[in-house]
């Protein structure tokens, strides 16, 4: 009798451990969409900021690429906006595929790891979720890259880390 219940707990168990396992998987692959799509809205707040240099992140959080191509908001430099653009064929685009991955949230600064630690967002972290939302052969994709490699090239300009704080 005992053993066969013990033998009922394990199979429980095991059963609420695949299922957890199950879910932990989802949990993670969410978060990487979680990450793309701040870093479009990363990029646009950035993109904000060149363009608008009297903005700070919490300032610049709601002006989306939509906005700043109509020129909207006092202060707009249409020459530095127009040339981020021009130096990132596809960046509208690929800002409107990331946006169509989930909602926004606010912006983490740190990442998880698959051991549950947290580590800085990183260029590489990036392009490892790129890859694995959007596999080569994708039409997208070079879109998604230009997000990338435009969110890269603000970060510098501004001196800033790829993700910073807009609260």
């Amino acid at each position: 009798m005992a053993e066969s219940l013990l033998r009922n707990a394990l199979i429980t168990l095991d059963c609420r451990l695949s299922k957890a396992e199950a879910q932990l998987a989802e949990l993670q692959l969410d978060y990487g969409r979680v990450l793309l799509r701040q870093m479009a809205s990363q990029t646009e707040n950035k993109l904000a900021r060149v363009a608008m240099p009297h903005l700070v992140p919490n300032t610049a959080k709601h002006m989306t690429f939509s906005r700043l191509s109509k020129g909207r908001g006092k202060g707009f430099n249409e020459a530095a906006f127009e040339q981020v653009v021009q130096q990132h064929p596809g960046l509208a685009g690929g800002l409107e595929a990331l946006k169509e991955l989930g909602p926004w949230a606010a912006h983490p600064l740190m990442a998880r790891t698959s051991v549950g630690s947290q580590q800085g967002v990183t260029i590489g972290l990036l392009q490892e979720l790129i890859d694995k939302e959007f596999p080569d052969g994708d039409p997208v994709k070079p879109d998604v890259d230009a997000v990338l490699a435009c969110l890269t090239d603000l970060a510098q300009h501004l001196g800033e880390s790829l993700f910073v704080s807009t609260t």
